[in-house]
């Protein structure tokens, strides 16, 4: 995935085969696409992502009382004391 920073397209995102390939985030999608020409490559599209995660935090209350957003990409759920629910 990548997205507009500092004047440029950077990558944001890396599958394990495009680590392998030695790309990382933050690289220049340029350069990026130097070392793997027929690198495939999506728009990050933060207000999907956003409504991907409220979602899943939402389906979470299943799994935890308090499941919360841990910004800027992660979610956070406290499973403390809720393994007896789900067999130990």
């Amino acid at each position: 995935m990548h997205a507009p920073a500092h004047n440029r397209q950077t990558i944001r995102g890396v599958n394990p085969a495009a680590l392998a390939a030695g790309l990382t985030p933050g690289m220049p999608l340029a350069q990026a696409r130097s070392l793997v020409p027929d690198l495939l490559t999506a728009e990050d599209d933060a207000e999907a992502q956003r409504v991907a995660l409220t979602d899943l935090c939402s389906w979470l209350i299943w799994l935890s009382p308090l499941p919360t957003f841990d910004a800027p990409d992660g979610l956070y759920s406290d499973t403390t004391g809720c393994a007896h629910l789900y067999g130990g």
